[in-house]
């Protein structure tokens, strides 16, 4: 059994995407075995997380640490325990065994091409990703799950 992990880096919003800064939306999803993420994964995750947060329970937004804000983020302006986050993260990433599927939309070009209509950017951009995530277990004969941060407040 295997299972991807999705989760994006800007935002849908097509009104901003003429803005330079934010014209773009990614999503990545991380294909791993399930049981190596629920143990090893896992488990050197939340070392990493206990070691410079005091705590496991915290969700590691992009934003967040960039910003070393609000707590326990703010930790990250002592640069000693900065770079020694910076440090364990990527060698959890050097180490980790996974595969990565990237999705990437230009929203300004997407919005010239489709004026009738659009495709919003996210469902477009994990439409893509799951494709090829069927395509890759197909590939070996294999079975997974998805696990995609949930966006908003508003729960089904």
């Amino acid at each position: 059994m295997f299972r991807i992990f999705v989760d994006e880096v800007g935002h849908h919003n097509m009104r901003s995407a003429q803005d330079q800064n934010e014209r773009y939306l990614g999503l990545t999803g991380l294909v791993t075995e399930q049981a190596y993420a629920n143990t090893t994964l896992t488990a050197r995750l939340d070392h990493i997380k206990e070691e410079i947060f005091g705590t496991h329970d915290v969700v590691l937004h992009r934003r967040e640490i960039i910003d070393k804000k609000p707590a326990p983020f703010d930790r990250l302006n002592d640069a000693r325990r900065r770079a020694r986050f910076d440090e364990l993260l990527i060698q959890l990433i050097e180490d980790a065994h996974y595969t990565a599927i990237t999705v990437v939309i230009a929203k300004k070009e997407h919005s010239e091409r489709y004026a009738v209509w659009q495709f919003q950017p996210y469902h477009y951009c994990l439409t893509n990703i799951l494709e090829r995530y069927v395509r890759w277990l197909d590939e070996r004969n294999g079975q997974g799950d998805v696990v995609v941060e949930s966006r908003g407040k508003k729960t089904i």
